[in-house]
């Protein structure tokens, strides 16, 4: 895929956070099979792009949390699903920790520590070749904890300021999931599933009877019948290439 970016507020945060790119790679069967290698796959510091999105299914939240600096400093914004305004806040991450084949790393404010980032265990994670965005299952923020929502072979998970959209990829046959912020409660479930799609150039092509979705880093369109009834910019996003590590 081509950029990665990471937008706040209504339509854009540019200014807070603007980042690019990501490799490409295959993996042969033997590969796809090997344990995961948290230590890489969950690297902070190493590639480009928001180090991840993390779309709560236990909070009406979607926390966008960019790379750290050499110090450690990273911004880490959260936008509440509801109201559809943003908080930015500055933080520090601390060094990883091992937690029984998950790793963790703590997040300070002014010296003082606030919450805490945690990874899936290594063991839950068999298949390399799945984890192609940040394995990410919680985070702790001030007095506030936040389950992430994570789904193996994602290609791109986009935020929109009324759904967050995933697109996976297993089989060579791309699926498309939308989460909508008013059915929060259901979180769990998508609101749409539509499989057998294709991709073109950095855009992904869905077809469910009379409409059509075309999915890339800057958003959503939609069309019914050959029209298009509503085109969506993301107000976050973040790609990935398929059978390749998170970066």
């Amino acid at each position: 895929m081509g950029s990665q970016r990471i937008l706040v507020g209504a339509m854009s945060l540019a200014s807070v956070i603007t980042l690019a790119g990501c490799g490409q790679g295959e993996k042969g069967a033997a590969e796809k099979a090997a344990p995961v290698d948290l230590a890489a796959v969950l690297d902070p510091k190493t590639g480009t792009g928001p180090w991840f999105i993390c779309d709560a299914t236990n909070a009406p939240a979607v926390i966008v949390v960019g790379r750290p600096g050499v110090s450690g400093d990273l911004t880490l914004v959260i936008r509440d699903k509801a109201s559809e305004k943003s908080a930015v806040s500055h933080l520090t991450l601390g060094a990883s920790k091992d937690e029984g084949g998950a790793k963790s790393w703590a997040l300070s404010r002014d010296g003082a520590e606030v919450g805490s980032v945690h990874s899936m265990a290594a063991t839950a994670l068999s298949d390399g070749a799945a984890v192609t965005m940040p394995p990410i299952s919680e985070m702790k923020i001030d007095d506030k904890t936040f389950a992430c929502r994570w789904l193996p072979h994602t290609r791109l998970i986009g935020v929109t300021t009324r759904r967050t959209a995933f697109v996976t990829d297993e089989t060579g046959t791309p699926t498309y999931r939308v989460y909508e912020f008013k059915d929060m409660a259901t979180a769990s479930k998508p609101s749409l599933e539509v499989g057998g799609g294709t991709q073109v150039a950095d855009v992904f092509r869905f077809a469910s009877g009379d409409m059509n979705y075309a999915v890339g880093d800057g958003g959503i369109t939609t069309m019914q019948s050959g029209r298009v009834v509503s085109g969506e910019p993301f107000a976050a996003a973040k790609s990935s290439s398929p059978a390749q590590p998170a970066q």
